[in-house]
């Protein structure tokens, strides 16, 4: 209603070069406010409006103005927000975030305006005043926020994505059905699910269990052989709504959950890097992982172990998209030059060499969720994911999923009831 007055009244670092925060005196010439004098409130961030002796303020509990005679303290103070800054708190407000100070394994909490200026997600609380204009570099995923001025936080927004890579036989639809299956059972995930798949909606939509609340998003993919539907999990940015989520987990066919997913997602969620279960073999001698690579390359990942592909946390596409193109050009490239079939494990050697050489993966956040598993898995054991990456044959690998979602409800009679 008074115009872009933002350079004059938000208070920013100029103020502190020229000591100056207090020196605001600006009479407003147009509008509904005009003749009003707006100054600094002592806490030199927010503001005053006055005029013959009377203070703007706000009527409890409704949008109304009012003026009082005198200062009437803090019930008189106005913050300046700018509309880029307006839109940042309006999306605050609208989602679920984690907040980097709190404990592991806490929550995430809607944004909610509190008492004076403060933002609050549950316990935690932020005054604004210390906090406008927002760093929004890295918007809508992160944010970083000061406590009680200047002690540094961050909160990161929690809109997951969980998705697959379905292609080609029969059996392989199986393991996803029943990974499906365990998704919305034992993994208790109720967020977007997608699966890049070269089936019709009509045959997912038959795989999906009944009453699962998920939504499930199809996203046909073209793909001609075994490293075409390798390759495919490297191209969820092509679906311009996955860059909307932060994390987005990948996962293969053959896993099954078998705890409730939701405190891995949070753990995804807070890291700076890719999340990739470690792997019980050397990326320095393992062709697993991709040792030819390194040994090419003169480089010595030491004794360094590799990480399974076959899960993959990504925090989000806006930060780590380019890593997944990087791998994808390199797979691309070794393909053209070499031919498609000369690399053992492609997909995973290639993947490990990537994200090893550029320091982006961090096998430790979720290896504790997950296990590499063969004939002898066991519920008693049970994690959060169980991956049959160690059992020959998909139709062994879906026989035995099978078996396992029944001994899991067996030992544990809630969890297909999730």
């Amino acid at each position: 209603m008074i115009g872009d007055l933002a350079r004059e009244l938000c208070a920013n670092f100029d103020n502190h070069m020229h000591d100056d925060a207090a020196g605001l005196s600006l009479v407003l010439a147009g509008g509904p406010f005009s003749g009003w004098t707006v100054t600094r409130s002592p806490d030199h961030r927010s503001l005053m409006f006055a005029r013959d002796g009377r203070f703007l303020t706000v009527q409890d509990h409704t949008d109304a103005l009012a003026s009082v005679a005198g200062n009437a303290g803090e019930s008189t103070w106005f913050l300046a927000i700018t509309g880029d800054d307006l839109t940042v708190l309006a999306g605050i407000m609208s989602g679920e975030w984690l907040v980097q100070s709190t404990e592991p394994g806490t929550p995430p909490e809607r944004g909610n305006p509190g008492r004076g200026f403060s933002l609050t997600f549950g316990p935690a609380a932020f005054d604004l005043r210390w906090n406008l204009p927002f760093d929004r570099s890295e918007w809508p995923h992160r944010l970083p926020l000061l406590r009680d001025g200047w002690r540094i936080d961050l909160i990161y927004r929690f809109r997951p994505l969980i998705y697959f890579a379905a292609f080609g036989a029969p059996e392989i639809m199986r393991q996803f059905a029943l990974s499906l299956q365990s998704l919305a059972t034992a993994g208790a995930f109720e967020g977007a699910i997608a699966v890049l798949t070269d089936k019709t909606p009509a045959e997912i939509a038959a795989l999906a269990p009944p009453g699962m609340r998920a939504p499930l998003v199809v996203l046909p993919t073209a793909a001609c052989d075994s490293m075409a539907y390798m390759a495919a999990r490297l191209t969820i940015g092509s679906w311009p709504d996955a860059r909307e989520f932060q994390p987005l987990l990948y996962v293969d066919a053959d896993i099954l959950f078998d705890r409730p997913v939701a405190a891995m997602l949070w753990d995804i969620a807070r890291s700076d890097r890719i999340c990739a279960p470690a792997e019980p073999e050397l990326l320095a001698s393992s062709m697993f992982v991709g040792c030819g690579l390194f040994q090419a390359d003169n480089c010595s990942p030491g004794s360094r172990l590799g990480f399974k592909s076959g899960t993959l946390g990504i925090p989000n596409l806006q930060r780590h998209g380019r890593m997944l193109d990087l791998i994808g050009r390199i797979m691309h490239n070794r393909a053209s030059l070499f031919g498609r079939e000369a690399l053992p494990y492609t997909d995973q050697s290639i993947a490990n060499y990537v994200l090893f050489r550029l320091d982006a993966v961090d096998t430790e956040r979720i290896s504790p969720y997950v296990r590499l598993a063969n004939h002898a898995a066991d519920p008693a054991d049970r994690r959060g994911l169980v991956h049959y990456c160690w059992v020959a044959g998909a139709a062994a690998r879906a026989d035995l999923m099978r078996a396992y979602l029944q001994k899991l409800a067996a030992h544990d009679p809630t969890a297909d009831r999730r």
